[in-house]
């Protein structure tokens, strides 16, 4: 009875799994209409699963728990139930703060500005998907064996949302979508759910593929990460760039500790160079149909910068093919280069805080960066998220020392700012009738809805998960190693990162929840598999 259970919960889950990974970032309703709202709608129903898989799976591990109790000798049972780690205790604590936050809430009557139950009008991030998120956590965790089946649906359903983004740019429209115009693409709408779904799902093929040995696989992986690439740069949120300047911070890390690793990051920066001259062809044989131009975009599809990369490139992965014939080592070189690669980047990142920092305390210290936006902390910082940063921490001030704790309730940004926040004309000098639902920040946003206790609690179920995974599959040996953990915390880590100029949304923020259940599953695999080795040796 209990195996069928287990079957029965395992098969609920896989289903769940298709349709949230597969079926959630195709579906299309009304076009652009009402895109956020009909996606919220489907990812609700599909939900409705978790509230079968939750109980069932509650009573069958209370059950399997109890017959361990009984049986002390019996050791089989450690395999499935190897103990609560600390993610799982972050999530759990989430979920509980979430709650509370609800309950403590002042917004929980429907107004214009959403409810705490639902959350905000179009984005639905307030309790009931809080929930749905812990739920998809612990439920993929326990239940869900299929990784690989999991990442590669993942990536299958990418395919045709990043063709359909590219060929969006270029204005045209295989599937015709009511309402489309240049800021929204693809199945998935705004260009910033858009980069927001892109930063979990494209590192997933980016990690695969380095892991990839020669064959049809590595292949098939080369073709979508050129695609993953073409669609990266042409997207349009300067939020897409940072999700690839990590990824090559990561891969730097990662691959210069020998040649074969060395290689494969030379590949991966070629198919990176390959894709900005595919779109700059397409851009001279299609002049006139390009939708959205950046000075970012124009720099790497209109002028000669990635052919000299190209051309590099070339040259050194050609010096290292003639270096390994000769069968000559250069571990301490990619050793010393690694170190200095981390060096130079950390003093570059810790020199633009400083001038920051220094041009908007002390301006006449600095008369050349006066008027550059990107060096000055205003409200004109990062294209206004300096406004909506001061916003969301002058919010939090202002709150009493209990909503400082649990918050406002989730989803309730918008509400308290437009209906109790004292500078709320701030905000309709800056955005006028838009209205502004978050910070533009995810972990400032969570700050105001659910206080210190949740925004502590979700930013260590993040750091915990990828640091995990990371360093499980980064530090093991090599013939331990697990690229499937690995691509879940480069995924966790490139969503996180991304989130700090973005925020959660309905479309990115359940997938990486999926991804991190995946790689709680995998981790508790490999302990179960050790406390079963440990028993044996006993």
């Amino acid at each position: 009875m209990m195996r069928v259970t287990e079957k029965a919960l395992g098969l609920l889950t896989l289903l769940y799994v298709i349709l949230l990974a597969m079926a959630f970032p195709l579906f299309v309703r009304d076009g652009y209409t009402a895109m956020a709202s009909n996606k919220f709608y489907f990812f609700r129903t599909i939900s409705c699963l978790l509230l079968v898989i939750a109980p069932l799976g509650l009573v069958y591990r209370l059950v399997e728990n109890c017959r361990a109790f009984l049986s002390s000798k019996d050791s089989s049972n450690r395999e499935q139930n190897p103990g609560f780690s600390l993610t799982d205790w972050f999530v759990f604590f989430y979920g509980l703060v979430v709650c509370l936050s609800y309950f403590s809430s002042h917004y929980r009557e429907e107004s214009r500005y959403g409810t705490a139950l639902w959350g905000a009008g179009g984005w639905n991030m307030g309790l009931v998907t809080q929930l749905a998120l812990v739920l998809i956590y612990f439920c993929v965790s326990r239940f869900f064996r299929e990784y690989t089946v999991g990442i590669r649906l993942m990536l299958i359903a990418s395919v045709p949302v990043f063709l359909l983004g590219i060929c969006n740019r270029f204005d045209w429209y295989p599937i015709p979508m009511e309402g489309a115009n240049s800021g929204f693409i693809s199945t998935l709408g705004n260009i910033n759910w858009y980069c927001g779904y892109f930063a979990v799902v494209f590192p997933l093929g980016v990690a695969l593929y380095l892991k990839a040995r020669d064959g049809w696989k590595k292949h098939l992986l080369a073709w979508y990460v050129l695609l993953g690439f073409c669609t990266g740069i042409t997207q349009g949120s300067d939020s897409g760039f940072l999700v690839m300047g990590l990824l090559f911070l990561v891969l730097w890390c990662v691959c210069l500790k020998s040649s074969s690793g060395v290689k494969k990051f030379i590949e991966v920066l070629l198919l990176f160079c390959l894709a900005g001259w595919l779109i700059r062809i397409f851009r001279l044989a299609f002049p006139d149909r390009f939708n959205y131009e950046t000075k970012l975009i124009n720099q790497l599809t209109y002028t000669s910068t990635l052919l000299y990369l190209l051309v590099i490139l070339v040259c050194v992965y050609w010096l290292l093919f003639l270096v390994d014939k000769k069968g000559h080592s250069l571990e301490k070189l990619w050793k010393s280069l690694r170190l200095a690669g981390v060096v130079v980047f950390a003093m570059v990142l810790i020199g633009y805080i400083a001038l920051v920092i220094i041009n908007t305390r002390h301006p006449l210290w600095t008369p050349e960066l006066n008027g550059q936006p990107l060096f000055t902390f205003n409200s004109e910082y990062m294209n206004g998220r300096g406004t909506t940063w001061q916003t969301g921490i002058s919010m939090f001030l202002s709150f009493p020392l209990w909503n400082r704790l649990v918050g406002i309730g989730p989803d309730c940004f918008a509400a308290y700012a437009y209906q109790s926040y004292d500078d709320v004309w701030m905000l309709y000098e800056q955005f006028g009738n838009l209205m502004l639902t978050n910070a533009h920040n995810e972990w400032i946003t969570v700050l105001v809805n659910t206080g210190l206790w949740g925004c502590i609690s979700y930013g260590a179920a993040f750091l915990t998960s990828m640091g995990r995974s990371l360093r499980q599959s980064v530090k093991s040996p090599v013939e331990s190693r697990n690229p499937l953990l690995f691509a879940c915390g480069l995924s966790v880590l490139c969503y996180t990162i991304h989130n700090m100029v973005s925020f959660q949304q309905i479309i990115s923020t359940p997938l990486v929840f999926l991804v991190m259940g995946m790689a709680e599953g995998m981790l508790r695999k490999e302990k179960a598999t050790v406390i079963i080795d440990t028993d044996a040796e006993k």
